[in-house]
């Protein structure tokens, strides 16, 4: 499962978080295809503070970045706090 860095506190209303980062550059269209990435995918969601959840991969208009994005459902019920671990 692919890690993909991400701010929790960047969450639009709906619950989908749009900052999703890979490498040094935030996840675009090219960065899905070199990954093979799609619709649907689960990720590993890291905030990079040792909280991690899986999320759903989307592609939708976010209101706050005023264009369509990669964004990801996270799935709550599998918060990890990998510093505990």
């Amino acid at each position: 499962m692919i890690r993909i860095l991400t701010d929790f506190q960047s969450i639009d209303p709906d619950g989908s978080l749009y900052i999703l980062v890979i490498g040094d550059r935030n996840l675009d269209q090219q960065q899905a295809q070199q990954y093979r990435l799609k619709i649907g995918d689960t990720v590993l969601l890291d905030a990079d503070e040792g909280v991690v959840v899986t999320g759903t991969l989307d592609f939708k208009f976010v209101k706050m970045l005023g264009r369509e994005s990669w964004v990801a459902h996270p799935n709550w019920s599998t918060r990890k706090d990998e510093a505990e671990a």
